[in-house]
């Protein structure tokens, strides 16, 4: 519960902004994954009270699941710019939610959805949790 405390989702923004669109000089494996210590002490030139619990903590808090931790290397599970080969499972989905604005909705419905600069996108089984998502999005069916 430290980093609540201390800025959880700005840390959180500032990680994903590093791990899906730019790695900042970290080497990133073709996989996606980076470093947990090189990740760190680049977090750390920000917030240098940061330390790998609160990493960890910021990881298993994270409501959308954004982030896989494994030993020593950490990447973001979805939504990149650049390159990064992520192997998740297929899954077959009855109902897509899609969190965007209301004024884009429309244009959605007609165009379908796009990829913009995203490499991937990740789908996950129908939760309470894709209706909080958006910011004042509508259900539209």
């Amino acid at each position: 519960m430290l980093c609540i405390m201390r800025g959880r989702v700005t840390i959180s923004k500032f990680m994903s902004y590093i791990l899906r669109h730019n790695p900042m000089g970290l080497i990133i494996s073709p996989d996606g994954f980076v470093n947990v210590k090189n990740l760190l002490s680049l977090l750390q030139k920000r917030y240098p009270w940061l330390d790998r619990k609160c990493l960890e903590e910021i990881v298993r808090e994270d409501e959308k699941g954004r982030y896989e931790l494994k030993g020593n290397s950490i990447r973001a599970r979805y939504g990149h710019s650049i390159d990064a080969a992520i192997d998740l499972p297929l899954t077959d989905l009855e109902t897509l939610y899609h969190g965007t604005s209301g004024h884009l909705a429309k244009e959605i419905l007609k165009e379908g959805l796009k990829p913009m600069r995203r490499k991937r996108c990740i789908s996950q089984r129908p939760s309470k949790m894709p209706l909080r998502w958006g910011k004042g999005g509508q259900s539209i069916r």
